[in-house]
């Protein structure tokens, strides 16, 4: 397993992984409008245009060595977006993602005493 911050070339691949695992998982539980909503935020342009400010983090969590199977999204102590390929779900693979973020926020230039997030962690950690 590896975890590593993903490249302006990963974006698109890791945009596609989580419109993917949020259909399969997550869209059931909200509305049309909502499941719509959430898929246009999946912009790659925006991504790009916020890695490259600065003002956005996006992990990638790797199995095999090249095959992206979860991503991390944040801004700063934000956590906006964690999902991992259902195929290797309960494999640690979001846990590490997770232990990799809080790691960098607490040894960074700006130190966090905690994550804010608007997102149930329900399935992460059940």
């Amino acid at each position: 397993m590896e975890i590593r911050e993903l490249s302006i070339s990963e974006v698109e691949e890791s945009l596609l992984l989580i419109r993917e695992v949020f259909l399969e998982t997550e869209s059931g539980e909200c509305t049309q409008m909502g499941v719509l909503t959430f898929l246009e935020s999946l912009r790659v342009e925006d991504f790009i245009m916020l890695i490259r400010e600065e003002a956005y983090l996006l992990l990638g969590a790797f199995a095999d060595g090249d095959v992206l199977v979860g991503v991390l999204g944040a801004r700063e102590n934000f956590l906006v977006l964690l999902f991992v390929d259902q195929r290797f779900s309960g494999l640690g693979y979001g846990k590490s993602l997770l232990a990799h973020y809080v790691k960098r926020i607490k040894g960074g230039e700006r130190i966090y005493r905690e994550i804010l997030t608007n997102a149930s962690l329900g399935r992460m950690i059940g």
